[in-house]
């Protein structure tokens, strides 16, 4: 979901520019932008959530759901940063990857991994 938050802002920096000189806000953009990206998130999550839960069979599915749904979610704020800090479509990228590699290779003992979680385990 980053990634497709960090295209959608990326792609579209002409036309916001337009439409800030037609009299839109720009608050009225990112509201516009994440009234879009969030449910389409939510329906992303859904199917994967369907799929996990039909798969995997866990103890508390609804749990399951609401964390796919939370990270689908908390994903397009960090698209967003990651777009207006990252000027290309190629370095915003590799900012996602690094930062999904960063999580994924933090001991799962550590404070920054508490925080941070990408996994389901409990530690």
């Amino acid at each position: 979901m980053s990634g497709a938050t960090l295209f959608s802002l990326l792609s579209s920096e002409e036309v916001d520019q337009r439409l800030v000189l037609g009299g839109y806000r720009p608050l009225d953009l990112l509201l516009g932008r994440l009234g879009f990206l969030a449910p389409l998130g939510l329906a992303i999550a859904g199917l994967f959530s369907v799929l996990m839960l039909t798969v995997s069979h866990p103890y508390r599915p609804w749990l399951a759901w609401l964390g796919v749904s939370a990270v689908a979610v908390q994903a397009i704020p960090f698209g967003l940063a990651v777009g207006a800090v990252v000027p290309k479509e190629l370095e915003g990228t590799l900012v996602l990857i690094g930062v999904v590699g960063m999580q994924l290779a933090v001991e799962t003992d550590t404070r920054w991994r508490r925080c941070c979680r990408s996994t389901g385990h409990s530690s």
